[in-house]
């Protein structure tokens, strides 16, 4: 089983995502991408072949993810942006 990394409910229309630029826990590149596009072929997230490292990087993007929303909630809500609710998703792509 293969698993991703995303906040499906970053804003009405799109979605967030670890990308597969990541190399690893301090360089981790994020991409906002439109939900009506899912399936597209450049649709490119960090797969993982195992839970337990999915893990390890989702608690680094929630760790980050507070930051940012204690910091910035107030340019988030202006633009529309829902505090952030990442987690691990099966992968079917």
């Amino acid at each position: 089983m293969k698993y991703i990394i995303q906040d499906l409910y970053h804003s009405r229309d799109c979605i967030q995502f670890l990308n597969n630029e990541t190399t690893d826990l301090e360089n981790l590149w994020y991409t906002m991408w439109p939900k009506k596009k899912e399936k597209d072929s450049e649709f490119r997230p960090m797969i993982f072949d195992d839970m337990k490292e999915a893990k390890r990087y989702l608690t680094e993007v929630k760790r980050r993810a507070k930051i940012d929303w204690s910091e910035n909630a107030y340019i988030h809500k202006m633009y529309g942006y829902n505090k952030p609710e990442w987690d691990i998703y099966e992968y079917h792509g």
